[in-house]
Parts: C-alpha cells; structure tokens; sequence
C-alpha cells in the first residue's frame, strides 16, 4: 500500500500525541483459487486509518493504537475488505543530539 502523505495528521499542535487520521491508496493485486501465484488481478486499493498516538520519551519515539479499514477492488465481481487493529511501536534509530 502506497502512503498518500508522509506523515499522519495528528490533531494536535504541541507534540505527536493526539487523535489521527490517515487515508491511503495503492495498487491491490489479488489471486484467488488453487494457483493464485499465477493469476493476478490488479486493482484499487483504499484504506482508512484512524487512532491515538501516545509519545514516549523526547526523542519523538510513540505507541499508536488504531483501526485500519481496507478494501482491495480489483474487479467487479473480486475484491477483499479487512478490519485490523493496530498497536505499534515507533521509534527513531539514526537522528542526531540536536534534533531534539
């Protein structure tokens, strides 16, 4: 899934902690059946995520805990929707003393 912006909107002025919301698009390829390697169909893929984003520490690291909702249109009479719950862990690993 191709990200439409780079950061999530948090809505909060102050620090990364905050409610989100993060609409996506991409390419969906799907396969069904026995070789579903094979046969590819590709699509439309549209996503929704929304959550909280908790910072920890002062180096910008986070927890997040969302919902993500997604539906892969490949054809008309093919396509996959998912619901997942989301807690992750985001943290910096190359970022210099004075960033912060």
């Amino acid at each position: 899934m191709f990200h439409l912006k780079q950061d999530t909107d948090i809505f909060s002025e102050e620090s990364i902690t905050g409610f989100f919301v993060e609409p996506q698009a991409g390419l969906a390829l799907i396969g069904v059946g026995p070789d579903y390697g094979q046969d590819l169909t590709k699509g439309l893929a549209l996503a929704l995520n929304v959550g909280y984003s908790q910072e920890v520490g002062q180096r910008g690291n986070c927890f997040t805990f969302g919902l993500k909702y997604e539906a892969d249109l490949a054809k008309n009479n093919m396509s996959l929707h998912t619901v997942v719950l989301k807690v992750a862990y985001h943290f910096t690993l190359f970022v210099r003393k004075n960033d912060y």
